[in-house]
């Protein structure tokens, strides 16, 4: 194993030890910031939350990942991106089921770039 995937291996690992402990806001569907429209929220995945559709489907993303179905969870995580492709939370969510899948490169380069867009995540 060359350095960089023993890298992304404890990475992904240290994640992983977490995803048991998601934050509330990926769950909680009551608070007030779930009505903002999309145009409100430009710059979702900066500390800022997702609109009520791109939360229930990133709460889908997590749920998929949880019981193995990655290509389902690649399928969410990809339409929540086309609407906001920084959006840090999906980004690393993607990044890890691409690691489940075997494909460490490509998940390296995606929880990276996660982890750049939104540093304060609990998931990244």
């Amino acid at each position: 194993r060359s350095p960089s995937e023993g890298l992304i291996v404890s990475e992904l690992a240290t994640c992983k030890k977490v995803s048991t402990h998601w934050p509330k806001h990926l769950y909680d569907t009551t608070t007030s910031s779930n009505t903002m429209a999309s145009s409100d929220n430009p710059q979702a995945g900066q500390g800022r939350p997702l609109p009520k559709k791109e939360q229930d489907l990133f709460r889908n993303v997590v749920k998929h990942y949880e019981v193995k179905q990655y290509k389902k969870a690649i399928k969410q995580s990809d339409a929540i991106l086309k609407k906001y492709p920084k959006h840090g939370e999906t980004l690393a969510m993607k990044g890890l089921t691409l690691n489940n899948m075997g494909k460490r490169d490509e998940a390296h380069l995606l929880v990276k770039e996660g982890l750049m867009n939104d540093m304060r995540s609990h998931v990244c």
